[in-house]
């Protein structure tokens, strides 16, 4: 009887990936082809039960080593594992890790957002002091109270993604 990939799924990762060397019983050391990678920093791994198992030291997300090499979370998994699980709960991870994408990319787009209009909010006092300009009153009020500069800044850091949500639609009108 002939082992397919499917059955031995540390088989079909190992002929993706560069520079393999085995370091020990059922583990292996490679190229991430997640990054530019010069030095080994994938490890694999097979369990007992022929799971695979995938960690980069470098910090690549599985997915996105997965997405490198052409395959998705089920062909990590042997064919008896793979046989419970249903499409809906393939589905159902899929978007969990979209999910988790997007609020990433959202708290990082927070985060620049409050970047850019710290910025902006230092940058206008300095060019006041820097130039030697006589500042009045009202012209250090209006430096200081840019239109709910400081109220956006904190909503970008708030913990409720709709409150942050909220600044950055309010910051659209200074970083465009």
């Amino acid at each position: 009887m002939t082992v397919t990939t499917s059955q031995q799924p540390v088989k079909n990762v190992l002929a993706r990936l560069r520079g393999v060397r085995q370091i020990g019983s059922g583990k292996w050391k490679a190229l991430c082809p997640a990054h530019d990678d010069h030095s080994p920093s994938l490890s694999i791994r097979e369990t007992a039960e022929g799971k695979v198992l995938l960690y980069c030291w470098a910090g690549c997300p599985t997915t996105e080593v997965l997405v490198a090499l052409g395959l998705h979370w089920r062909d990590l998994f042997p064919c008896a594992v793979r046989s419970y699980w249903s499409s809906n709960d393939l589905k159902t991870a899929s978007k969990e890790t979209g999910i988790r994408e997007l609020a990433d990319r959202f708290d990082r787009a927070c985060i620049n957002a409050h970047r850019r209009l710290a910025v902006l909010y230092r940058t206008a006092g300095r060019i006041f002091a820097t130039y030697g300009l006589e500042i009045t009153n009202d012209e250090a009020w209006w430096i200081r109270d840019l239109p709910w500069l400081e109220c956006v800044m904190e909503w970008l850091l708030s913990d409720d993604p709709e409150i942050k949500l909220a600044g950055l639609q309010a910051c659209g009108r200074w970083l465009i």
